[in-house]
């Protein structure tokens, strides 16, 4: 909770900034660029923003990767995203589970193919109370993987055609 009440304070102290200093700037640059009034203030609130992002960093000790929460090594990272794909391309399809509002959310991902490359993705998503995981799959990959090959092959494109054709 005190994180947000820092990032709460740098959105007031930019707000505060762009106020006090946006007409003088602006004063002060207008005659020689013709910048909007716009863009200066945005600037200088861009400015105030930088400038208090490093002051409450280094007040709160986020000096490095590892305290800003990227810590792990590369080549762990690229290990377990290798091995995460793996598994993905393995199974043919992904599943993504997050907390929307109250309800948890799951996303069924399949890819849409073309030429043997990942060309898009068709997603459903559903509430986790409604279809738990395991009948979400029985359920939409099916559809999922079918609608994907007609993309992937073209009919589907004609068969849209075909629906609004006037007889």
């Amino acid at each position: 909770m005190r994180t947000f009440f820092w990032f709460l304070g740098l959105l007031a102290a930019a707000f505060a900034a762009m106020a006090l200093f946006a007409y003088p700037a602006w004063l002060l640059l207008h005659p020689h660029f013709d910048f909007p009034f716009h863009r200066i203030a945005a600037r200088v609130g861009m400015l105030a923003l930088l400038i208090g992002f490093v002051s409450v960093a280094r007040r709160l000790g986020l000096a490095d990767r590892a305290s800003l929460g990227y810590g792990i090594a590369r080549t762990v990272f690229l290990r377990e995203l290798l091995r995460a794909l793996a598994e993905i391309k393995a199974a043919g399809y992904a599943t993504s589970s997050r907390t929307r509002r109250l309800v948890d959310e799951i996303s069924l991902s399949v890819p849409v193919l073309l030429h043997d490359r990942a060309l898009a993705s068709l997603t459903v998503r559903f509430a986790a109370s409604a279809v738990p995981l395991k009948n979400g799959i029985e359920r939409f990959l099916p559809k999922l993987r079918q609608c994907a090959a007609r993309i992937s092959t073209g009919s589907f494109a004609s068969d849209a055609v075909n629906a609004w054709a006037v007889p």
